[in-house]
């Protein structure tokens, strides 16, 4: 049990009546305390001590510890979900929720096993809200409609927004805090919030997912979807063809260094927009699919590939709907990037003039 504390479940009786050994095995996990015999786990010392390290091993105590308010006191410090686990009185002892809710510092549900009277608080609410601000959901309807307590859950997590009263879907200060700290808590705003320019750039600064979530004017803001894709790469899959094609919003896309290396983003982008591989990374430019797939929307992308010019990449190049018109065939432009090529590309070159 010193390496696995669940081998007590093939211990024999007495070894599982042994404090040594049961203390040893839940020093492994929780889950050990399961195989405790009845007199360990009504032993209020051993209890105690189990409960002070795993505080949901409360589930596994007896009927009449999970009613002892010292015991479960010390279960809430230690995990304060575990009021799960006590007796209907005490999720119902104002002092144990409050105790339980102070302590919750790792985003508990700690509220969700209270009784409606102690949901119904609004200290211990208060206090809930600003330790985790999803607890708001568990709060009685009209603390949900109490806006210093909605204010304080969005300002601890935005998502909270989503179980504040309706009422303030329409709220523009208690909405830009929400956004502001999480962008997604767009999807609880107004409609009219969602065409508001300052809230939905605030929501997509921070998350550029926000931007499924705004009006549909906004989300072709230029402005807006600059901002969503330099939070998110992956974000241009949501924007216009118009916007895809806007050089300043790839750029944006390529903001970060390490979206400049990933294969699936910049391939996404170099589909929409071929200059995109412009801003790509060394490596991937030397990526001969995510040259060619570069190569589909326009050829402005080919003089950034590091790929050797070969029969497929030219062809693919004056097939292009650009050079459609043979009179294009002696364009400078094409001409001049082929020659900056290989040997083989000046050759392609000098048959395109000809041609």
């Amino acid at each position: 049990v010193g390496s696995h504390g669940d081998a007590l479940k093939y211990a024999s009786s007495g070894l599982r009546d042994d404090v040594q050994v049961v203390l040893q095995a839940v020093q492994q996990g929780k889950g050990a305390f399961a195989y405790a015999s009845p007199r360990m786990r009504s032993d209020r010392a051993v209890v105690m001590e189990v409960v002070a390290k795993y505080g949901n091993a409360l589930e596994y105590a007896s009927e009449e510890l999970r009613d002892d308010r010292e015991v479960v006191l010390q279960a809430v410090r230690s995990q304060p979900a575990s009021l799960k686990h006590a007796s209907p009185r005490l999720q119902g002892d104002r002092g144990v929720v409050l105790e339980a809710a102070a302590s919750n510092t790792l985003g508990d549900d700690a509220l969700e096993y209270a009784s409606p009277e102690v949901r119904a608080d609004r200290e211990v609410v208060l206090e809930a809200v600003m330790r985790n601000g999803l607890e708001l959901e568990h709060a009685s309807q009209q603390l949900r409609s109490d806006r210093e307590i909605v204010l304080q859950a969005v300002r601890k997590n935005g998502l909270a927004l989503r179980y504040a009263s309706k009422r303030f879907a329409g709220d523009r200060q208690l909405v830009l805090e929400a956004v502001r700290t999480d962008g997604t808590a767009l999807e609880a705003a107004s409609d009219e919030l969602r065409r508001d320019g300052e809230v939905v750039l605030a929501a997509v600064t921070g998350s550029g997912f926000a931007l499924r979530f705004a009006s549909d004017s906004l989300r072709n803001d230029p402005i807006v979807a600059i901002a969503a894709v330099d939070r998110n790469a992956c974000m241009l899959e949501d924007l216009s063809q118009e916007l895809r094609n806007d050089e300043e919003v790839v750029l944006a896309a390529f903001a970060s260094g390490e979206l400049r290396s990933n294969r699936r983003v910049v391939l996404e982008a170099v589909r929409h927009q071929g200059l995109a591989l412009k801003w790509a990374s060394e490596e991937l430019r030397r990526d001969r699919q995510v040259v060619l797939a570069a190569l589909e929307p326009n050829t402005d992308g080919l003089v950034f590939s590091r790929v050797p010019l070969d029969r497929e990449i030219v062809q693919k190049t004056l097939e292009h709907p650009r050079f459609a018109d043979p009179d294009c065939m002696t364009d400078e432009e094409v001409t001049t990037m082929m020659l900056k090529r290989s040997s083989y590309g000046q050759m392609m070159a000098r048959w395109a003039t000809q041609r």
